[in-house]
């Protein structure tokens, strides 16, 4: 993506142009003269890095729960562009609430990725929340249904009340 400058006249045959780039990556530039076809140039290639981080084009996954077992919270800052950002830095805060609360602060990872970890100790829906310089991410609030942990037989055990199971001729 870019923003191409308005036709313009050269001087003498040439003249000083601005485009915006937007995406990320190796980019080139051609330059056409709209009257002569034959006539164009292209740019040596040109590194896009991605812009600062912007909450609204920031993407999180945020997984269903279980109660007792750690949930993984995984944030992806990106730029106003919509392109991943490469490094760490970047400043989110995670607020829990519904069945659970929890404020896990996120982990920088180094890479534009940062992780946050709660654990849910309460099954049902928890509403999370996810900002970078008070702005949501894109989807936000995020929802995660937490389950109970299935029965492990390990663990469990059987109370039954006292009866008779005896015959019916009992006297």
């Amino acid at each position: 993506q870019a923003v191409p400058p308005a036709n313009s006249t050269l001087t003498s045959g040439s003249g000083s142009f601005s485009a915006t780039l937007k995406t990320a990556g190796s980019q080139t530039l051609t330059a056409a003269d709209t009257v002569s076809s034959a006539t164009s140039g292209l740019s040596n290639a040109i590194a896009v890095a991605p812009g600062p981080v912007d909450a609204a084009h920031s993407t999180a996954t945020v997984p269903n729960g279980t109660v007792g077992l750690a949930t993984t919270l995984t944030i992806q800052a990106s730029d106003a562009f919509g392109n991943p950002r490469k490094v760490g830095g970047d400043v989110f805060t995670v607020a829990v609430s519904g069945a659970n609360t929890a404020a896990p602060a996120p982990t920088d990872n180094g890479n534009g990725s940062y992780t946050a970890v709660y654990t849910p100790t309460a099954p049902g829906t928890d509403h999370v929340d996810i900002r970078q310089a008070g702005g949501g991410l894109s989807g936000n609030v995020f929802s995660s249904l937490v389950a109970l942990a299935a029965a492990d037989a390990t663990h469990s055990k059987v109370v039954a009340a006292p009866t008779d199971i005896g015959d019916d001729n009992d006297t």
